[in-house]
């Protein structure tokens, strides 16, 4: 899995910030944050032809190889390969629209690239209620956007949705740091104290809508409590709180 050239080469179209570091993407990573400037990139996003990122194992979602390279597929549809934690590079299987590559790389593979850089990944919703963060985990469907959208229409402010990126601190605990700048919500709980519009359906025939919502800010914040949100034998909803360092684990 070598071959190709490396991150300090590669000069993409477009620049974003993701947590404390700069990204250069060959493809459009829409309601990310985009960094101004022409500082040299930490993170590459390429795009790759046919045959570049070798095929996985029959039955395989993802497989490393001697020098850390870590590849993973979507059947049918991409294969990506994370080089040393500063490439990601995504091969489109034939037929796939480039406007579905953003969707598929913050899915999983970014969050795996942003691992080997040290990072903290959830899949979760964080909002900033004063000065700290408050995350809010569970399985997709559980109510974390619901539950974020209640706190934001009483004044919380979001920090990120779906992909939560966090960096340890020496005390054990989390800096929550600013991502995606969307919330993926029911109509029913619209309209949202600076919602940019009515929000944009996440795909025909659903009716759930991504929001573009302002960020609580671009320093990241101390994470005060992490609740993990799940459904009780009896149906009942709980959310358990965990301690940061307990939930970095």
């Amino acid at each position: 899995m070598t071959g190709l050239s490396n991150a300090a080469s590669f000069a993409g179209p477009a620049c974003y910030r993701i947590g404390p570091l700069r990204l250069r993407s060959d493809f459009a990573l829409p309601l990310m944050r985009e960094a101004a400037g022409a500082a040299a990139a930490d993170v590459a996003v390429r795009r790759v032809g046919p045959g570049a990122i070798p095929a996985l194992p029959d039955g395989a979602a993802f497989a490393m190889d001697g020098d850390g390279c870590i590849a993973l597929g979507v059947p049918g549809t991409a294969r990506f390969l994370i080089r040393s934690g500063e490439a990601l590079d995504v091969e489109l299987a034939e037929g796939v629209a480039e406007s579905e590559a953003g969707a598929l790389i913050l899915a999983g593979p970014l969050a795996a690239l942003l691992c080997r850089r040290g990072l903290v990944p959830l899949r979760a919703v964080t909002v900033a209620i004063g000065s700290a963060a408050i995350v809010l985990a569970g399985v997709s469907g559980i109510g974390k956007s619901t539950l974020a959208a209640a706190l934001i229409a009483r004044g919380a402010r979001l920090v990120a949705d779906d992909l939560c990126l966090f960096t340890p601190t020496g005390g054990g605990g989390l800096l929550a740091w600013p991502g995606v700048r969307r919330l993926a919500v029911w109509p029913d709980v619209l309209p949202l104290p600076g919602a940019a519009g009515p929000g944009e359906r996440l795909r025909p025939r659903i009716e759930r809508c991504h929001v573009d919502l302002p960020l609580a800010g671009p320093e990241p914040l101390p994470v005060r409590a992490v609740f993990v949100m799940r459904v009780g034998l009896s149906g009942a909803m709980h959310c358990r709180p965990l301690a940061p360092a307990a939930a970095a684990k």
